[in-house]
């Protein structure tokens, strides 16, 4: 007969299988779910790279992009516009890791442009004494130094190994981007729009920052948000639909080429068929607040690297009827 102790352990673990059986079979059934059902920021999990990681739904509908005329330092090419998404997709709660980024380039031998120019997809060592940084970041922090073309070599990874049927993993286009930003919003930044009510809320060019590089005093946000680099994804709170770091810590490439908006409302947008930059959105550790806004937009060349420039991942389900 089993002794009080054993039956108590035993009683643990059943609790959690049990436990982990429930959430795995909650998890099954948010997924499942038609996109109708689902609510703004609904949190499910997939599996990328091995991990389990959390993804937020952002629905399809509609919202107006760019800027307003009169919005401070705004550029003329963020004309504001009337943008309709007639499918809800999948946003990853954070940008890419330096952990998980190094398990697909061990996975499969690959090199970032960066590396195959002598530097690493990290700050430390990178490619150039311009952009050469004096530490390194944890496993935590949001992979840098990597280009479109890196970004993209990390997507064909993923759907070639893990994606689900219907379902397949992309860089989010410009337009998906700024809808998972807003996050219903309609103001200079996703949390209202002062510039300063972003503490606790972004990682920017603030009084940490400034202590590194003095220079930058006049133009930075004037809190402290306790990082001068690059922060461990998700030190920071959450937008209203439950992604962090959409402000700040890193820009992200997005899919489109860099072109002009149009002046009329447009359905599904996917940017434009060319180009010579790729859209980068959302500012960085170095970012001051115009840079910040989420109706700016950043251009590069896809195969630039730059120590304050990540990526993350949606997933389209491409099986399911608009929504």
């Amino acid at each position: 007969m089993k002794s009080y102790r054993a039956r108590i352990v035993a009683a643990r673990r059943a609790a959690i299988i049990v436990g982990t059986l429930c959430a795995l079979t909650a998890t099954a059934i948010l997924m499942s779910a038609p996109p109708e059902e689902r609510t703004p920021g609904q949190i499910t999990t997939f599996d990328v790279g091995g991990d389990a990681t959390p993804f937020h739904w952002i629905p399809g509908g509609t919202f107006t992009m760019g800027s307003a005329p009169d919005e401070a330092e705004r550029d003329a090419d963020e004309l504001r516009h009337e943008v309709t998404l007639t499918r809800g997709f999948w946003m990853c709660e954070a940008p890419v890791t330096v952990e998980a980024y190094a398990k697909f380039a061990a996975a499969t031998g690959y090199e970032t442009e960066e590396e195959r120019a002598g530097g690493r997809f990290t700050y430390r060592n990178a490619g150039s004494d311009s952009q050469r940084a004096p530490f390194g970041q944890s496993a935590r922090d949001p992979v840098v130094l990597v280009s479109w073309n890196d970004a993209q070599a990390y997507v064909a990874w993923l759907n070639a190994n893990y994606a689900q049927p219907g379902r397949r993993f992309t860089l989010p286009s410009e337009s998906q981007w700024e809808r998972a930003c807003r996050a219903g919003t309609d103001t200079i930044y996703w949390w209202g729009d002062d510039p300063e009510d972003g503490v606790g809320k972004a990682n920017v060019a603030d009084a940490s920052a400034s202590a590194k590089y003095p220079q930058w005093r006049a133009f930075v946000f004037r809190f402290d948000d306790r990082y001068a680099y690059t922060s461990p994804v998700g030190s920071f709170c959450a937008n209203a639909w439950g992604l962090k770091d959409m402000t700040g810590n890193v820009w992200e490439w997005c899919s489109d080429f860099k072109g002009a908006y149009p002046s009329e409302s447009v359905v599904d947008p996917v940017g434009a068929s060319e180009g010579t930059y790729r859209v980068i959105r959302g500012g960085a550790w170095d970012s001051r607040a115009k840079y910040c806004r989420s109706a700016h937009r950043g251009g590069a060349l896809q195969n630039f690297r730059y120590v304050g420039l990540g990526f993350r991942i949606a997933i389209i389900e491409e099986s399911e009827e608009k929504n």
